[in-house]
């Protein structure tokens, strides 16, 4: 099986879980296809309904230099405290302001 690569955009493991199970039943899919999904599906924090809604609550925001996959990461880890939230941030050129990270944790607490 050949893979071509249409389009490469960060995505969280609850949309990667509902793009796997839309390939078919178990059987239909591809070995790597049925681990691909178990592990989005055990792994994934929130229904692809409530992901989607982060993100738009974070993006919302309006961070400067605060990119998709950023978002897309703070969805996947949901994390529980400031020093998480501020690890996804580590080692990238963005700097986020106590103001926007009180308020990304403001938001990301009621998913919690």
């Amino acid at each position: 099986m050949e893979a071509n690569i249409i389009k490469k955009e960060a995505i969280t493991l609850a949309e990667v879980a509902k793009i796997v199970q839309s390939l078919g039943t178990k059987t239909d899919r591809a070995e790597i296809q049925n681990k691909i999904l178990d592990f989005s599906k055990d792994t994934a924090k929130l229904k692809i309904d409530k992901a989607e809604k982060l993100i738009s609550e974070l993006e919302a925001i309006n961070v400067p230099l605060m990119t998709k996959e950023h978002v897309v990461q703070i969805v996947d880890i949901l994390p529980k405290d400031m020093g998480e939230l501020k690890s996804i941030f580590a080692g990238s050129k963005l700097t986020v302001s106590p103001e926007n990270l009180k308020q990304m944790q403001d938001i990301i607490s009621k998913y919690l």
